[in-house]
């Protein structure tokens, strides 16, 4: 089982380098990660994937990314291990961050975990 997509000093250098204290960075949105809440009777299907929660315009069956991999993640080592278990337990979590880079899969910078998925 991998636990880290990026290696812990990548991790940590991001984080050191952040804003000051407190203060979240300037694009740090509401995102959920994992299920969709998507369901579908034929592949390819958003089942699983990121949404922005910040953007009310959204159309909620089209997540800003989905795929069946991890996205890649610069977070400490207890919110990696913590989405995960989510993303292999098929569940959602509500975060705030920000998508880093756009690929197959995304980089997730992961400032904080909110809790569950309403």
């Amino acid at each position: 089982m991998r636990i880290f997509r990026v290696p812990l000093g990548v991790c940590l250098a991001t984080l050191s380098f952040g804003v000051a204290a407190g203060e979240p960075p300037s694009d740090t949105r509401r995102l959920s990660i994992g299920s969709t809440g998507v369901m579908c009777t034929v592949a390819p299907c958003p089942w699983r994937g990121i949404i922005d929660l910040d953007d009310t315009d959204r159309d909620p069956i089209r997540p800003l990314w989905s795929g069946e991999t991890l996205p890649v993640l610069v977070a400490t080592p207890d919110h990696a291990r913590e989405i995960e278990a989510a993303w292999e337990d098929r569940r959602c979590l509500e975060i705030e961050g920000a998508i880093l880079a756009s690929g197959e899969p995304p980089s997730v910078r992961v400032d904080r975990i909110i809790g569950a998925c309403a």
